[in-house]
């Protein structure tokens, strides 16, 4: 549980609307994940957050943990140190949202344009370019680029 005053409880929630975008950058408020030394992933999520936005934000940061336990907590922040390096591990952990939103009835092409826009507004990839993006999307994603899920 988050405090309401905290970086990412109700507080700060409220100056960033009621719905959630979430992929990239919108769920930033919402949720904390650190990879320490020695103590692992600690994840915190808005507990206001609830329903499919809060299975999506879960299914990213379970995806993020495990990439903290895999790697370790300094080899984690070094391959994080660009947009370049962090791209595939971001991509990792969006497409574990990506069968939540298809269940929903997103298109995949529509899902797509969106995670490539909310990508692009994050100081990490904005420098990418949408054809570094779409390409390391594409290649990091399967259930994002093939009809059969």
């Amino acid at each position: 549980m988050v405090a309401p005053d905290s970086p990412w409880g109700a507080a700060n929630a409220s100056r960033h609307g009621s719905g959630v975008r979430r992929f990239a950058a919108a769920a930033e408020s919402r949720r904390c994940d650190v990879c320490w030394p020695f103590v692992g992933p600690v994840t915190e999520i808005d507990s206001a957050l609830t329903g499919v936005d809060r299975e999506k934000v879960e299914a990213h940061e379970r995806v993020h943990a495990a990439q903290c336990r895999r790697m370790g907590a300094m080899r984690n922040f070094l391959v994080r140190l660009t947009g370049r390096q962090r791209l595939p591990y971001e991509v990792e952990a969006i497409c574990a949202e990506v069968p939540l939103e298809l269940a929903r009835g997103v298109p995949r092409a529509q899902l797509e344009q969106r995670i490539v826009d909310e990508l692009s507004e994050s100081m990490w990839y904005r420098r990418l370019g949408a054809v570094a993006l779409r390409e390391g999307i594409r290649r990091g994603c399967p259930p994002l680029t093939t009809s059969s899920l």
